[in-house]
């Protein structure tokens, strides 16, 4: 963003007036979305990751199902990816070569609990009552809805659902 652009609400301009020109050209269309990324995503998901793996904490946050820790556990069989599923999430979260990619079964393992916990992070945490993630606040501020969650390679979109 430009500094000389701060307080200014172009987003939102510029999304009524695509929304306006495509209404114009296709009278039909009633539904529209946006394929927004979720930059925050990462780095919350790494402080809860760290904050987990922590020992001897009485409010030790489990962020992992059973089931969860299982999958990633049985995908990431026998690899140094680590000795739990906090372990297997934080070393692909943090890894520089996105090797873990060529795996089916660990990308298979790894959608459930990233969506899971993309979704908790987009529509449960908030700082001063708003999104805690930018994107998210500005476009659910603006009258959106949260449908499909796209994971890949660890970098999330979020589908931004407009209805006229």
């Amino acid at each position: 963003m430009q500094p000389g652009l701060s307080g200014i609400n172009l987003g939102k301009f510029l999304i009524k007036r695509v929304v306006d020109v495509v209404k114009k050209d296709m009278p039909n269309i009633c539904v529209f979305a946006t394929l927004s990324p979720i930059p925050g995503y990462r780095q919350w998901m790494l402080s809860k990751l760290a904050s987990s793996e922590m020992t001897g904490s009485a409010f030790k946050e489990i962020l992992l199902r059973p089931d969860e820790e299982k999958a990633l556990m049985d995908a990431s069989g026998g690899s140094d990816l680590g000795s739990s599923g906090i372990e297997v999430m934080w070393n692909v979260l943090t890894s520089k070569n996105h090797e873990w990619t060529n795996s089916p079964n660990l990308v298979s393992a790894l959608r459930t609990p990233m969506m899971r916990l993309c979704a908790r992070y987009l529509m449960k945490e908030k700082k001063r009552g708003k999104a805690l993630d930018s994107v998210a606040n500005f476009h659910l501020q603006n009258g959106a809805v949260c449908r499909p969650i796209h994971i890949m390679q660890i970098q999330l979109l979020l589908c931004f659902i407009f209805s006229e």
